[in-house]
Order: structure tokens, then C-alpha cells, then sequence
């Protein structure tokens, strides 16, 4: 049921079997444009390819919070291709241009990304555009002084002490800058108000 698992057993299966060899599970998801877990789904014959690959979609965008915003699995998924396709795809120079750059990924409007599909025009954007509104973990970090796992403990402590992400795209969790800089604020003002005494 894991990745990993699957990837010892097809190893072993491929040593010892003179058939036709199976692929890792890195070449699944791949070229279904699917994670893991959405791939076992098809594989259980919970759900066809296409419905898993549009109900996929529809939750990477929605992880995204109100910017809808999706990575290159997104487009792999709007054009039908799989992510190696996806990602020649996204350099050429009649694609839209990324919005943002979150922990080393491109991402793009999901909206764009479909009207560019469907032909219709849209309008053109600058590459990074939407940059100085995101803040990434890496910023988070560098800005409270916390290394990557101390955040992300706590972000998921029982009281959080660290700021909620806004939202994640292609699994990077990002921050809206400005409700980061409300939440800087308020943590501010707590200390202070704790320092004299309430």
C-alpha cells in the first residue's frame, strides 16, 4: 500500500521474473498525474483515471485557499499529460507566465492555466506578479528564527504557536504576506502586554 513497498516489491519482481519488467512507483505518479494515495484509489477500482484526476484537481486548487493557485501536477492535470510533459510545457514562451515561486516551485492561476487550454485569451501577466504578496516557509523561518521542522511542529501543535499557512501548493505550505504581518503584529502586542505584567 506504500510507495515504498511497492518499490521494493517491483524491484524484486523485475530481478527475478523474466516477464515483461513493472514500473516504480515514482513512474505511476508520474504519468498519471496522480499522488500516491489518488493512484491506489484507481488501482482499487474505487474510481476511473479521469474522475480520480479531476477530483485531484479540484483539491490541489482548493489547498491552494483563495488564490487558486496550482504547480505543474495541476497542469499535467488540466492538459491531460503527465508532469514530465507538464513541466516542458511550462517553458515554453507562449505559456502563461507563473504568478509566484513557492519553495523553489512555479505555480500559476488555475484559471489561467485552463483558459490557456480551452484557447481563450487572458490576460498577460508578469512572471512572479503575485511574488511580493506570498511569504514561503523558508521566510517564515528566517523571520522567527525557527528551522524548518520546529515550524512545522509548530503549526501542527495542539496549540499552534506558529502562524496557520494560508494555504499549499504542490505540497509547499505559503502565508498571504499581509496576514503574516498581522499575525507578526499581534504577536507583538501579546508580548508586550505580557512583559507589563497584562
Amino acid at each position: 500500500m506504500t510507495r515504498l513497498d511497492y518499490d521494493a516489491w517491483a524491484k524484486s519482481r523485475n530481478e527475478s521474473s523474466a516477464e515483461r519488467p513493472v514500473v516504480v512507483g515514482a513512474t505511476v505518479t508520474h504519468g498519471l498525474a496522480l499522488s500516491w494515495s489518488w493512484a491506489l484509489r484507481v488501482a482499487d477500482f474505487e474510481m476511473e483515471v479521469q474522475e480520480a484526476q479531476r477530483q485531484y484537481l479540484d483539491a490541489l486548487t482548493s489547498s491552494s485557499g483563495t488564490l487558486e493557485l496550482i504547480g505543474v501536477s495541476g497542469v499535467a492535470l488540466v492538459f491531460g499529460v503527465d508532469r514530465t510533459t507538464a513541466q516542458v510545457m511550462t517553458g515554453r514562451t507562449a505559456f502563461p507566465a507563473h504568478v509566484a515561486v513557492v519553495a523553489g516551485a512555479r505555480v500559476w492561476y488555475r484559471k489561467d492555466i485552463e483558459a490557456h487550454h480551452a484557447g481563450t485569451s487572458i490576460r498577460r501577466r508578469t512572471a512572479g506578479e503575485l511574488q511580493s504578496q506570498i511569504v514561503d516557509s523558508a521566510e517564515v523561518c528566517r523571520t522567527l528564527g525557527l528551522n524548518p521542522g520546529t515550524l512545522i511542529a509548530g503549526i501542527h501543535n495542539e496549540r499552534p504557536w506558529a502562524p496557520q499557512p494560508s494555504g499549499s501548493v504542490s505540497g509547499k505550505s505559503f502565508w498571504l504576506r499581509n496576514e503574516f504581518e498581522q499575525w507578526l503584529g499581534d504577536r507583538k502586542l501579546r508580548r508586550s502586554r505580557d512583559a507589563k505584567g497584562g
